[in-house]
């Protein structure tokens, strides 16, 4: 039996964000004063809660005539900022080798192993964790913070009292939202005796690995949006750990989720026989092509593409392997942006066992799958913010062309437009316009490309999150 609680949740909707009327302020009070039992770090991030606001009609601009080509099948190439490039070079193939090793090394990290040794189990994973994340947090200037969610569980008819640890690097833009990185520290074996060998290198030291070193690297600058790194406790018994931070924390707080990363399972290269694949990623998400989920997925390719070349993020159809889970689910469940990422390619015979070793974990993968996270935490969180108000029309008196125009972006150089053939799975053709907010093309058609998303780019080259999918079906 697991034991999961129940906490209050809150609505979450989208739109800018706008003060607290004096009620809700209240309300939001008595709700903290409700949880302070439940969560011994500090409060959440400071972020505006969302709140509905209107949609004005976007203003046309100068037109951007762009030739008719066929559209291929992978996005084309999009404009690099020297600055990530910089970022993804620092990645550093022995701090995730050492992190790797060190959580392995702790013999077991099943739930239900021991908190007491500094040495082994579940416990000396969680205090590495910790202190690794507090040292970063100790050289960032007062941006980051680093805390423990605690939350009880009962498995295997023990009762026990598990911890999430999380790490917040605060953001210096109000209304930026949230970005969450994510990786479960707990590993286990087929048969769950405590005392058993479970070293979980692959799964998901790999993971946690990852994270830490993702949390060294970003926390030395600001950053416009906020980033959460958190390493989940129990995911191997039902993610329970993920679905206590949801419930308890997100929903509790209203946070501002814009994407959810989740890392699971990163660093192996080698099937169970002689194949191997070292050229590609999968990133699996909500089954609803127009998700949310599904979107950010599509979002991670478009990244990779652009800057970590030699990994493909093979985007895949469902929302995980058949009979599996992540904790990417517990975040789709609620609504909130996720995508679970894990290698091409897995052998069976080395996962839940004592197989799972270092020597299974390949370190030019595991630090190439590293930059394709990273790239993609430099473009959400530091990129402008995307175009609003979308709006596709028709000019009657050139009928073959068709119009799509948005409201323009302070400090925009020019824009991303990003378009997906009906039914398919990533970008098929990405066009770059501007500095005018409208794109003039007779492409623009419902047979041709189903949606259409745009990114702001800035001075340096550097485009940010992309736009929801706009469905060119739609009517002006």
């Amino acid at each position: 039996m697991i034991s999961t609680g129940q906490t209050p949740s809150g609505e979450r909707q989208s739109g800018r964000a706008s003060p607290f009327p004096a009620l809700l302020i209240a309300s939001a009070a008595l709700l903290l004063s409700a949880l302070a039992c439940n969560l011994s770090g500090p409060p959440p991030p400071t972020v505006p809660p969302r709140l509905p606001t209107g949609t004005p009609e976007a203003t046309i601009g100068i037109s951007t005539q762009v030739a008719v080509e066929p559209p291929g099948d992978n996005p084309a190439e999009v404009p690099t900022a020297a600055s990530i490039d910089t970022l993804l070079q620092q990645v550093s193939t022995d701090n995730l080798m050492r992190h790797t090793q060190t959580l392995a090394g702790f013999r077991t990290r099943y739930v239900n192993s021991t908190q007491s040794s500094p040495t082994e189990g579940i416990g000396a994973a969680r205090q590495y964790i910790h202190d690794t994340l507090a040292s970063y947090a100790a050289q960032s200037e007062g941006r980051m913070t680093v805390w423990d969610h605690p939350f009880t569980i009962t498995w295997e008819e023990i009762r026990s009292i598990q911890q999430n640890v999380v790490a917040t690097l605060q953001g210096i833009e109000s209304g930026a939202g949230v970005i969450i990185v994510g990786a479960h520290y707990d590993a286990t074996a087929i048969d769950t005796n405590p005392r058993l060998l479970a070293p979980g290198a692959n799964d998901n030291a790999t993971g946690v690995a990852a994270l830490l070193e993702l949390a060294r690297l970003m926390h030395q600058t600001p950053h416009r949006a906020t980033i959460i790194f958190v390493a989940f406790s129990a995911e191997e018994i039902g993610r329970i750990g993920s679905i206590h931070f949801v419930d308890e924390y997100l929903d509790a707080y209203n946070i501002d989720v814009r994407a959810v990363l989740n890392l699971d399972t990163i660093g192996n290269i080698k099937g169970p026989g002689t194949e191997v694949n070292d050229r590609q990623i999968r990133v699996f998400s909500d089954e609803q092509d127009d998700s949310p989920s599904r979107q950010l997925s599509r979002v991670l390719n478009l990244i990779a593409t652009t800057y970590v070349p030699d990994l493909q993020v093979a985007v895949q159809a469902a929302s995980d392997r058949e009979g599996r889970w992540g904790d990417h689910m517990s975040f789709t469940a609620r609504g909130y942006p996720a995508v679970r990422l894990v290698e091409g390619i897995q052998d069976p015979t080395r996962q839940n066992n004592s197989r799972d070793t270092v020597e299974a974990v390949n370190p030019s993968y595991l630090t190439r799958a590293t930059r394709v996270v990273l790239a993609t935490l430099a473009v959400l969180a530091d990129g402008l913010p995307p175009p609003e108000n979308l709006s596709l029309r028709t000019n009657t008196a050139d009928p073959a062309n068709r119009t799509l125009v948005w409201s323009p972006v302070d400090g925009a150089t020019g824009y991303i437009v990003a378009l997906r053939q009906p039914g398919a799975l990533i970008y098929n053709q990405v066009l770059t316009v501007g500095p005018a907010n409208s794109l003039t093309w007779a492409g623009l058609t419902p047979e041709r490309f189903e949606t259409v998303a745009l990114a702001s780019i800035d001075d340096a080259g550097r485009w940010g999150p992309l736009s929801a999918e706009y469905p060119l079906a739609r009517t002006p």
